[in-house]
């Protein structure tokens, strides 16, 4: 306004030299002045519109600033809640971590123990299958010593039916007959004697558990009264005795003839290799 009032007086000056009147002067300056006045109040209304613009501006920074603000704590509140969440993930890894770990454990004892069953379950199969073989040998040895048991004690009592016989017959054999019952009384008794050491030693049986009856030196050293007197000469049964007896005889021979030993009977029986 000030430079614009020194321009008029410059310019006023300038033409108050030349020919202007006292009223051209002053139609001049209300001229000047006029202009003035509208560019002073279009500056006003660029000062009004630019202090507007600038409340505006002011006004969306602040709302700006505060929706920056609540973003800034929202996203606060979401990286909190992630930390957390990433720190239960973490804490649930761990716990999976070890119960793996544990289950792992397990799995290597459920292995060893396994393992050992297995061990257990094939030390139990073959000391079975020792035992049965074991068993069937020991129960054979048991059947066998029974046969021959049976055999002498049938031997033995053919022998009671054939004295029986002579005594009936008044044979005069009757000496020799009951001297030969009684040696063969007395080879029973010690053959008996003999089988029954041999199981006992043969299964591993302790020697003190044998019974006095069937010890070494049990069966009494002694003979029929008449083997102390044996007659010179004796006569064969076939000889004195009836028809019957004599048939008799020889179905006995050809019955021993016929029955199987011992050894041939563990060697039919005995298991083969491959069983």
């Amino acid at each position: 306004m000030s430079e614009e009032l020194k321009i008029t007086h410059s310019e006023l000056s300038d033409h108050s030299k030349g020919t202007l009147t006292p009223e051209e002067q002053i139609d001049f300056l209300q001229l000047k002045l006029e202009q003035a006045e509208l560019r002073a109040t279009e500056k006003g209304i660029a000062l009004i519109e630019m202090t507007a613009s600038r409340n505006a501006l002011y006004q969306s920074l602040q709302e700006t600033q505060m929706h920056l603000a609540e973003t800034i704590g929202q996203h606060e509140n979401d990286i909190e809640a992630y930390k957390k969440e990433l720190e239960a993930r973490l804490q649930e890894k761990r716990q999976i971590q070890e119960e793996c770990d544990a289950l792992a454990i397990k799995a290597r004892r459920y292995d060893e123990l396994q393992e050992s069953v297995v061990k257990i379950k094939m030390n139990a199969e073959l000391r079975a299958h020792s035992v049965v073989d074991e068993a069937q040998e020991k129960a054979m040895d048991t059947v066998m010593l029974i046969d021959d048991i049976e055999k002498e004690i049938r031997l033995f009592g053919e022998d009671i039916i054939h004295l029986r016989r002579d005594i009936k017959t008044g044979t005069l054999t009757l000496d020799d007959r009951l001297d030969n019952v009684y040696l063969r009384l007395c080879k029973s008794l010690d053959k008996l004697t003999a089988i029954r050491r041999e199981f006992y030693i043969r299964n591993s049986l302790p020697m003190d558990q044998i019974p006095d009856a069937v010890a070494p030196g049990a069966v009494p050293v002694m003979r029929y009264p008449m083997l102390l007197n044996p007659p010179a000469k004796s006569v064969p049964i076939e000889e004195t005795a009836d028809p019957e007896t004599v048939r008799e005889i020889e179905q006995e021979k050809a019955q021993k003839a016929d029955t199987p030993s011992k050894k041939d009977i563990r060697k039919n029986t005995a298991p083969s290799d491959g069983i």
